[in-house]
């Protein structure tokens, strides 16, 4: 007996008695050997058992299925773990600017009210100048100093989250880069499911977007790293093997995302693997 996407049975039948829009599309998102069992070869398969009159109730009915299938698959993707990472990361990263913006303009505005400003200061970076003014920044620039401080506090403590959330999605990659780091490279794929398909020559480039426009409309040099570089290993590297250190990364970051993404749990043996491959390539500098 043929089945019908609209119906869990052959033969005819009222609309009702074949349930509600969700629960056809319930019923089509569980497993089945041969979808093609299930989908009808045109509206007069659904009009010959009773669900749809004609053509125009059968695309209304078909059109609510699609709805509701699209709303459950949505609920599922957004639902999960992995999206409230990138949504925390997100957010940390919005934070970050919030905090050079303030700083810069802060330090301004103190630059003009005394001119006389240390130039011990001139280098560093805007936040730690700003904090440095201490006692100076009386008044209204004080009142935006304490901002600043409370947002990097606030930081902080977003950091710690994203960090300890990434451990729990990430396991491996969290253990071989730091759940940060791991976390930013989320990001940068567009979530663990896709990073775990990427190919390492991918993984290693995440994050150079700049560099490799520029290599490709500009014939520069192509980028070695991309979010990479904020590993010590690749940053302390020399200029002669940072290459084939975030080449070596990369290619254990990929395998470890996938097996993150589809067994979800430490893999002691890859990651004793992983980490003496990395300290190998870091050797010959």
């Amino acid at each position: 007996m043929r089945r019908y996407w609209f119906s869990s049975h052959g033969g005819s039948g009222d609309r009702a008695a074949l349930g509600d829009p969700d629960e056809i599309a319930g019923r089509l998102e569980q497993p089945t050997r041969d979808r093609e069992e299930v989908l009808p070869v045109n509206w007069q398969d659904a009009q010959a058992v009773g669900v749809a009159r004609d053509r125009r109730e059968y695309l209304v009915l078909l059109r609510e299925v699609a709805l509701h299938l699209v709303r459950r698959r949505l609920a599922s993707a957004l639902g999960g773990g992995e999206a409230v990472l990138l949504q925390m990361v997100r957010l940390l990263d919005g934070v970050d600017f919030a905090i050079a913006l303030l700083a810069d303009r802060a330090l301004e505005w103190h630059r003009v009210v005394d001119p006389s400003f240390s130039r011990k200061f001139q280098r560093a970076p805007a936040l730690k100048a700003l904090l440095g003014i201490g006692e100076d920044g009386m008044g209204d620039l004080g009142g935006v100093i304490a901002m600043v401080t409370g947002l990097s506090d606030l930081r902080s403590d977003i950091k710690a989250r994203v960090t300890r959330k990434a451990e729990e999605i990430m396991p491996n990659c969290s253990s071989l880069i730091g759940g940060l780091l791991a976390a930013k490279l989320a990001v940068e794929a567009g979530g663990l499911t896709s990073l775990a398909s990427l190919p390492a020559s991918t993984v290693q480039v995440l994050g150079a977007k700049t560099a490799l426009f520029s290599h490709l409309t500009a014939g520069t040099p192509p980028p070695k790293h991309g979010v990479l570089y904020q590993h010590p290993m690749v940053r302390r590297a020399g200029r002669g093997v940072r290459g084939r250190v975030a080449r070596v990364l990369a290619a254990k970051i990929a395998i470890a995302a996938r097996i993150d993404h589809y067994r979800g749990e430490l893999s002691d043996t890859f990651l004793e693997g992983a980490r003496e491959a990395i300290r190998q390539a870091g050797m010959g500098q």
